[in-house]
C-alpha cells in the first residue's frame, strides 16, 4: 500500500466516523423532538378530552 492510498483510507475511515457521529445525533435530536411532540399532543388531546 502507498502512501497515498494509506492517506486516502485514513480520510475516508475519519470522513465515515464524522457521519456516523452526525447521523447519530441528528437521530437522537429528531427522535426527542418527536417524542417531546407525541407526549405534547398527547397531553393537549387529553385536555380537550376532558
Amino acid at each position: 500500500m502507498t502512501s497515498a492510498e494509506r492517506m486516502m483510507k485514513a480520510l475516508r475511515s475519519a470522513w465515515w466516523q464524522r457521519w456516523v457521529a452526525w447521523a447519530t445525533m441528528l437521530w437522537a435530536v429528531v427522535y426527542a423532538g418527536f417524542g417531546l411532540v407525541c407526549a405534547l399532543s398527547g397531553d393537549l388531546l387529553a385536555l380537550l378530552r376532558r
